[in-house]
């Protein structure tokens, strides 16, 4: 009775932190994995390998926002929410409601005597990049170098990345990609070893997701939230209760820390909204979310050929149905390789599902019962934190945990 009473509590225990969930730090090796993406990311950024601006729907817009940056940071400006040479000169109110990071960075390279395309291009390549690099530090914690590797490359072919890095040209979502992996990796190790490092890791790249992209930062936040919970279980026991609920404040501390350290950028943007007919960006048919759903076909597409010759070449809109079975199939594999794994799988499992139910028509009540909601615009918008999960999943394929 007692021997089944005791595997009895293993199989349901709550993720458990050990010091063998972080795999050793090896710079050589660190090294190796971060060149290998970089290698197997190169099919993936060849489009960028001109001197052209790049052909996407929102390329030229934030082509104008970068050199609106620059002409700022040739003030001595740093930030500003007045863009004073738009809209014919007479200014324009764009970084109090537009994220400015990812345009003061291609700023940064033309001013280190890059073109206007080419800075661009470049930014973009980075984002692109760092968003697999991120995503393998984050795996590797949990299914190992190997396992981490799998999620990186997922991560970077994810077809909704290449939606929105090539076809919507969205410059700012491009860089953001590479961000929230950083703050689920820096809550887990603070909440797990109350290192700074890891507070200082959560913390930091929230501020940077918010000021490189508000609206994916707002999109992330219940991830984050849940993210913390679950660690906080970790330590749920009736012996030692006293220290989850101190797990689960830590974890609140980093998320209100961040919060309140991009407050220079959201505060006044939610308080100054008033001034600005932000209602008719949300009642415009094209970005009415009613019509924005997606159909099953779409968000489950199959891959197909691309030509990277081709102008505006379109990417489905979708998850794609690839990356859904590989996610599961990992996810299989990691709940029936370790114990201590099911917790975090049962959690990224109902987070992919939560995510996707957001972005097809049967969810459209809660759209209806939410009105927040609808400053999304768009309900594909989820298919970028649902993109990161799956991937995180995919990691699990490699039988390292």
């Amino acid at each position: 009775m007692i021997d089944t009473a005791m595997s009895r509590d293993q199989y349901y225990a709550p993720p458990a932190f050990s010091a063998s969930s972080q795999p050793r730090l090896n710079v050589w090796q660190v090294g190796f994995f971060l060149f290998l993406i970089w290698l197997l990311a190169i099919p993936l950024l060849l489009p960028l390998f001109t001197r052209q601006i790049s052909c996407g729907f929102d390329t030229a817009f934030h082509l104008w926002r970068a050199v609106q940056a620059g002409a700022l940071l040739d003030e001595g400006i740093l930030f500003s929410g007045w863009a004073p040479h738009m809209a014919h000169g007479y200014g324009y109110p764009l970084f109090m409601y537009q994220s400015p990071l990812s345009a003061q960075v291609t700023a940064v390279f033309h001013h280190l005597s890059l073109s206007w395309p080419v800075a661009l291009n470049l930014v973009y390549a980075l984002g692109i990049l760092a968003s697999g690099w991120t995503m393998w530090w984050l795996a590797r914690t949990f299914f190992g170098d190997w396992g981490g590797l799998v999620a990186a490359v997922a991560y970077l072919y994810a077809p909704f990345h290449a939606y929105v890095a090539f076809y919507r040209a969205s410059l700012s979502e491009t860089v953001a990609w590479s961000l929230p992996p950083l703050v689920l990796w820096g809550l887990y190790r603070w909440q797990k070893d109350r290192t700074a490092w890891g507070l200082g890791t959560a913390v930091f790249s929230f501020i940077l997701l918010v000021y490189t992209h508000d609206v994916t930062a707002y999109m992330f936040l219940p991830l984050f939230v849940g993210w913390i919970g679950l660690w906080t279980m970790g330590f749920f026991d009736r012996l030692n209760a006293g220290r989850s609920w101190h797990t689960f404040w830590q974890g609140g501390l980093a998320l209100l820390l961040g919060l309140g350290g991009s407050a220079f950028f959201w505060l006044p943007a939610i308080f100054e909204r008033s001034a600005i007919q932000f209602e008719r960006a949300n009642s415009a048919w094209p970005f009415l979310y009613t019509n924005n759903f997606l159909p099953l076909n779409q968000l489950l597409a199959l891959p197909r050929n691309a030509d990277p010759s081709l102008l505006n070449d379109w990417p489905p809109r979708a998850l794609g149905l690839l990356l859904l079975v590989v996610a599961l199939a990992g996810a299989g594999l990691a709940w029936r390789g370790a114990t201590r794994q099911r917790w975090l799988v049962g959690f990224l499992l109902l987070g992919l599902g939560g995510y996707l139910f957001l972005t097809v028509r049967g969810s459209e009540w809660v759209w209806t019962a939410v009105p927040q909601l609808a400053a999304f615009q768009f309900p594909w918008r989820f298919l970028a934190p649902a993109s990161l999960i799956a991937a995180f999943l995919c990691g699990g394929i490699s039988g390292t945990w």
